[in-house]
């Protein structure tokens, strides 16, 4: 399958322009995650504000401890997704190993949360 040519790609950055993801990646640095966050725009329209930037900052808040678990690789049960509780809903946080970012440099690890149906 090396050898195989590649049709297509979509991008986390190809998703994120698309308005598929919300990237939260400025917002959640302050609040000590190094790596980039995005949520799909399910969990932004459910959980986020979209009209109140605000809300950003307060879920990656609500959402530290988490994301600090995910990102430690602690409580994976399958090795990239962890499941969790927020405001009564479920969630996963979705660690990718290796993505491309918009200028086609690879990043190590970013991370995605999402309702359970949108894997």
């Amino acid at each position: 399958m090396n050898n195989a040519e590649v049709v297509s790609v979509y991008t986390r950055y190809n998703a994120i322009e698309d308005g598929f993801l919300v990237d939260l990646t400025a917002v959640s640095r302050p609040c000590g995650i190094i790596v980039p966050v995005a949520v799909t725009d399910h969990v932004w329209y459910e959980i986020g504000d979209p009209d109140n930037s605000r809300s950003a900052i307060m879920m990656i808040d609500s959402l530290r401890k988490e994301i600090k678990l995910a990102t430690e690789g602690k409580v994976r049960p399958d090795g990239n997704i962890l499941p969790f509780q927020y405001d009564g809903l479920e969630l996963w946080s979705v660690l990718s190993d290796e993505i491309t970012d918009a200028s086609g440099e690879k990043i190590e690890t970013c991370m995605t949360i999402m309702f359970p149906e949108d894997y």
